[in-house]
């Protein structure tokens, strides 16, 4: 028998996957969440009225509530309904062990401050967005009085505004302004300071909609959650919308805890996350563990490269092995002379106060895989860490962007395979016969969300680790990072030179200096260049 498919469900069938709905009872927390949704949405300027607000809020409520929440919503707000809506969730949050405010509709910034504008909002000036909004930092002292163990403010607040290049006298560009976090809050906005966030064509904000996604993921720290939005958002805008976070949460807060994540743990995370181990290790034993259980691994270079130089120095006789450097003062920059031998494997990587004995063979061993020919200096041995440090943060730089190619293509396909499944499931409802090619049907989209979830789980590590990478680069090596560290002469510290691995390193450098630059500082725009090409 045959059944009536259209062309593009029959392509699809072998991709074909099922997003089963969660049919868990809505858990149960030792202590309470509480939630505040505002959506302002039909403001009485109608040239500020706004399509998506309200479904924001009535998505994030119904998501929040089978998370355990407390919600309190409000839509169409004037200053006075918000005013009394914070009250409320302040005296709700006093005790609980999360809070959640979430604001969708327009804001601006006068001041340093930002505002989130009520609907009743009149006039044009920066007093008017005073008399008719609700202000960041009330909402921060909210949180502040009641005292949960952690609060989350999202801000979805930076809809394109026909009257914004009026609401702000001082010039500022049109968005909110960056606001530093205060402690055991996290402060999410849709898109970095001074930007405009998109409505979407869809039904909800591009931001929501990415939020919606991962919101209840299991077991996910909030941090990595957020990570997970941001990359969705980059990926949908293509670069043109970065969100931001500022936060200062103590300890790990899951939006979703009462499930284990359970699955595969994704290749390159083990990767990473044994590499991270294995390089504050000082022994050529260590990287062989490491390129045991990854021979193509996404270090094996650098592996390989560590085994060859520490073999080299612990094989000297006697009589070659420098006992002390001569020209290399330990005593003078001792953090920095620590942070650059850790980083090239002859110290442990350690938070500590450093050793000046050990300190002092760490660069006896370094000195002594140079050769006899080079000579050891603070120059050299900076330029030689921060050379690894460009072609290690390079390298990992690759594997992102593969990554989220793949992750973008895994997302164009569940899009197509839940469009031709939903066909298929009202052929099925006329026909017995066509359950069975239902049922496949599920296996094979409950296949492709595995990939997307590992994939997902691999750019968590890689993200994380990159940052890291970029953040020691910056505290330790600043004078360094300039694009001539990059071709210095080639030790055994680093690959030898190829134009694809000095291009990926120059990739790392320049976010690097983003990263150190106090406007950018922060920011995650770095991930727009790892956007696929087409």
């Amino acid at each position: 028998m045959t059944f009536p498919l259209t062309r593009k469900t029959a392509l699809a069938l072998p991709l074909l996957a099922l997003m089963l709905a969660l049919l868990l009872a809505a858990p149960l927390f030792a202590k309470e969440r509480v939630a505040l949704l505002i959506g302002n949405s039909r403001y009485d300027n109608s040239a500020l009225s706004l399509k998506n607000p309200a479904n924001d809020v009535a998505a994030m409520a119904q998501r929040l509530a089978a998370l355990g929440f407390v919600v309190i919503s409000a839509q169409d707000a004037s200053r006075t309904d918000m005013d009394r809506a914070l009250g409320a969730f302040e005296r709700q949050l006093k005790g609980a062990e999360l809070g959640l405010f979430f604001y969708a509709g327009h804001g601006s910034q006068a001041g340093g401050e930002n505002f989130l504008l009520a609907t009743d909002f009149q006039g044009t000036t920066s007093a008017a967005v005073k008399q008719y909004s609700l202000t960041l930092g009330r909402v921060r002292d909210a949180f502040a009085n009641a005292k949960p163990d952690a609060g989350i403010v999202i801000l979805d607040a930076c809809r394109d505004n026909p009257l914004a290049i009026t609401l702000d006298q001082s010039g500022k560009p049109v968005g909110l302004a960056r606001a530093k976090s205060a402690t055991g809050l996290l402060v999410a906005y849709a898109t970095d300071p001074g930007n405009v966030a998109f409505e979407g064509t869809g039904n909800n904000s591009i931001f929501t909609t990415a939020l919606l996604k991962h919101i209840n993921e299991p077991g996910l720290d909030v941090r990595l959650m957020f990570g997970r939005v941001r990359q969705d958002v980059v990926l949908r805008t293509r670069g043109a919308q970065v969100p931001w976070v500022e936060e200062s949460l103590i300890g790990e807060f899951s939006m979703n805890p009462s499930m284990a994540s359970g699955g595969r743990e994704a290749m390159i995370a083990r990767d990473i996350e044994m590499w991270r181990s294995v390089s504050s290790e000082t022994t050529p034993q260590a990287y062989q563990t490491y390129l045991d259980a990854f021979p193509s691994g996404m270090f094996r270079d650098f592996a390989t490269q560590r085994i060859a130089r520490l073999s080299y120095s612990a094989n000297l006789s006697q009589e070659e092995k420098p006992l002390k450097v001569a020209e290399l003062d330990v005593t003078s920059d001792t953090s920095k002379i620590a942070a650059a031998l850790g980083i090239l494997g002859f110290a442990p990587q350690s938070r500590s106060a450093p050793d000046i004995e050990e300190l002092e063979l760490a660069a006896a061993a370094y000195r002594a895989s140079l050769g006899k020919e080079a000579a050891l200096t603070q120059d050299n041995l900076f330029a030689d860490a921060s050379r690894l440090l460009l072609y290690l943060g390079g390298n990992v730089g690759k594997q992102i962007q593969v990554d989220i190619a793949a992750l973008s293509s895994i997302d164009q396909t569940l899009i197509v395979a839940r469009d031709a499944y939903d066909e298929l499931e009202q052929v099925a409802a006329g026909d017995e016969n066509a359950k069975p090619i239902l049922e496949q049907a599920r296996a094979d989209i409950a296949a492709i969300e595995r990939a997307q979830t590992e994939v997902l789980s691999q750019l968590d590590q890689e993200r994380a680790y990159y940052e890291e990478l970029m953040a020691q680069a910056n505290a330790n090596f600043p004078d360094y990072m300039v694009e001539r560290t990059i071709g210095i002469a080639v030790t055994r510290s680093a690959p030898v030179d190829d134009e694809k691995l000095a291009s990926r390193a120059k990739l790392f450098l320049k976010h690097v200096n983003q990263a150190a630059d106090a406007e950018t500082q922060g920011s995650y725009q770095w991930l727009s260049d790892f956007l696929p090409q087409s």
